[in-house]
């Protein structure tokens, strides 16, 4: 399967970290980018979709929705998982992500960290997964996004 080959995807959520993300590739990639969302029936999906358009228009990178069920929809274990090994297995080559955290111990969902993606990279050599808001702080990224024309009030935060 090589549907995304030669492609960047970045994987959107609809939130700051997402989006700023997206913003990176969109500034660093010389090749055509892949927004990627996914909905597994989580209860403000619409929102986080409508946000996942909202910066692609505003960055020009065309996106497409997965759809997958979870046993919790709310806490969605293994999503980014999924999301890295199905654009790898897709033939992309390279990833994109909003990762917020640095130990495991403040994700939730155990695939949001970057302990979590040391190990994973471990398995695709040659591949690349990119992490750009991992260690910028929040209103760094919110004003960073704004002097690009992408505003916080129209993205979505999970709390």
């Amino acid at each position: 399967m090589n549907e995304f080959k030669g492609q960047s995807v970045i994987l959107l959520s609809g939130g700051p970290h997402s989006a700023y993300a997206a913003l990176c590739a969109a500034r660093s990639e010389p090749g055509p980018l892949l927004g990627v969302f996914m909905a597994h029936k989580q209860p403000d999906g619409a929102a986080q979709e409508s946000s996942v358009i909202y910066v692609a228009t505003r960055l020009g990178i065309e996106t497409m929705t997965l759809h997958a069920e979870f046993p919790d929809p709310v806490n969605p274990e293994g999503r980014n998982e999924l999301l890295v090994r199905g654009a790898f297995a897709r033939g992309a080559d390279s990833v994109w992500m909003g990762l917020r955290h640095t130990f495991p111990f403040f994700d939730r969902n155990g695939d949001s960290n970057l302990m979590w993606l040391r190990r994973l990279m471990g398995e695709f050599p040659g591949k690349d997964v990119r992490a750009p808001a991992a260690y910028v702080p929040s209103g760094t990224i919110r004003r960073t996004l704004a002097v690009h024309g992408i505003f916080t009030a129209r993205l979505h935060v999970t709390r």
